[in-house]
């Protein structure tokens, strides 16, 4: 009888080893997601692409544009908004049920989005009298950035533990200010003479990176802020602007685009190593980046179409008039 017990214990504990090595051996599965917008019938529509497959995020009646895309375990969330017929409504899909965060009486607008558990953050902005406020929003609840005394946008929202902070900018004034919160209390980063803007931030333990642009007497520089302090990505003397950052360890990715003197490519740059993505005939610009592994992913337009890279690799994602404005890659 204890021989017995002995090989059913043995017998299981190999199932258990068996079925644990198969679930380890399992490969995993990448889908790639974007969030835009296409033009059908005249008629912008928010958008969200799986592995290039387009689904529509708005009702194509009125315009609706999807600006900011987290997903968390299964879910799939985009952030952007809708127009009601009369205004912008801030809107939070997930899983391509469209949740209004505002309730349309005021134009608002969402573009970014963040999940943790079951707390949903969102970044935008709105209209308070004549002047737009930045928020955010958890859960639905509104947070107020900034005072409403002058008009200012929240771009980008990141969450780590139970601080939340938040890129935009402030208008002074004088000028557009640059800035990011952290629970609500705002960082001046651009301090010179023009107007800078900041539109991602991105938390690495306690470095705070933020992608932005500030512009000078002629043009406009790509910058990327750690912990305040500023670096160029384009010398100045033509066009950049930076849309998105992504930090790997030591590694900062940020995605923007840069005049070659003819027309804007879409670019990403490495630790400062600019990598150009479109052919800079027509008009590119990169305005998302996330890295997966050893590849890299980025989100834009070249011109009219919606587009994708992948280490380079371009990827139309429409044939119409198009944007992605956002990347997020699902290892599973």
């Amino acid at each position: 009888m204890k021989q017995v017990l002995n090989l059913v214990m043995i017998a299981a504990l190999m199932l258990i080893s068996c079925k644990k090595n198969k679930e380890e051996d399992a490969p995993k599965v990448t889908d790639i997601y974007a969030a835009g917008v296409e033009l059908r019938n005249t008629i912008p529509v928010a958008t969200l692409w799986k592995n290039g497959i387009p689904s529509s995020l708005g009702n194509g009646t009125q315009s609706s544009y999807a600006y900011g895309l987290y997903i968390s375990g299964n879910d799939v969330y985009a952030a952007g908004y809708q127009n009601n017929g009369a205004s912008n409504v801030a809107t939070v899909w997930k899983n391509g049920v469209a949740n209004s965060i505002t309730n349309g009486s005021q134009t608002a607008l969402a573009f970014s989005v963040f999940v943790v558990g079951s707390d949903v953050y969102a970044a935008g902005q709105e209209i308070s009298g004549s002047v737009n406020v930045a928020k955010v929003w958890k859960n639905g609840i509104a947070i107020n950035l900034t005072s409403g005394v002058y008009t200012a946008i929240a771009k980008s929202v990141f969450v780590v533990g139970s601080d939340v902070y938040a890129a935009g900018y402030e208008f002074n004034g004088t000028k557009y200010v640059a800035k990011y919160w952290k629970n609500g209390v705002g960082t001046t980063l651009g301090g010179g003479t023009y107007n800078s803007y900041a539109e991602s931030v991105y938390v690495m333990g306690t470095d705070v990176y933020v992608a932005g642009t500030e512009n000078n007497a002629t043009t406009s520089i790509a910058k990327v802020w750690k912990n305040g302090t500023a670096t160029n990505l384009t010398n100045g003397s033509r066009a950049g602007i930076a849309n998105s950052v992504f930090v790997v360890g030591s590694d900062v990715y940020v995605a923007g685009s840069a005049d070659n003197g003819n027309n804007g490519v879409a670019t990403v740059w490495k630790n400062g190593a600019a990598l150009g993505l479109s052919d800079g005939i027509a008009y590119g610009v990169a305005n998302s980046v996330y890295v997966a592994g050893s590849d890299v992913y980025v989100s834009g337009s070249n011109g009219f179409p919606a587009m994708l890279w992948k280490n380079n690799t371009t990827t139309p994602l429409n044939s119409q008039r198009g944007v992605a404005y956002s990347v997020f890659v699902h290892v599973h």
